[in-house]
């Protein structure tokens, strides 16, 4: 027993050590999820619900220290990726293009509906240069 205990104290200040920048980081988490549930709360005073907002609050809370809270923002945009793919190949690109932000954006959803317009101008070919041939056709 004797011949181990040198190497425990190194081993436990390592351990120390190394757990500290996590601690660090879980707290700057913890710390994020409170920030966050506190502004739900604040929302809930305006709810029609005020009850279930609350609960809604704090299960989402929850969800978050457990790391299991999806905030959505992710599915949204392969949600909306999705929908491209069930296009004809040839309106597909552009379909993406509008999704991801090119083009005008109009309208809300209290107004019924956001449309995405996204126009592509193709110009004609210039005219051959003076002088040369146009071959017949």
């Amino acid at each position: 027993m004797t011949a181990i205990r040198p190497f425990l104290f190194p081993a436990a200040l390592a351990a120390i050590l190394l757990h500290a920048p996590a601690s660090a980081a879980d707290d700057a988490r913890l710390a994020e999820i409170e920030a966050r549930y506190q502004r739900e709360r604040g929302a809930c005073e305006q709810a029609q619900d005020k009850s279930a907002c609350l609960r809604e609050a704090a299960a989402a809370r929850e969800a978050a220290r457990r790391g299991v809270l999806d905030t959505g923002q992710g599915s949204y945009e392969q949600n909306a990726l999705a929908r491209c793919a069930n296009l004809p190949v040839e309106e597909r690109e552009l379909c993406v293009r509008r999704t991801r932000g090119e083009g005008v954006t109009q309208g809300s959803v209290s107004e019924g509906g956001v449309i995405r317009e996204y126009r592509e101008y193709t110009l004609p070919s210039p005219p051959p240069p003076a002088g040369t041939s146009v071959p017949p056709r």
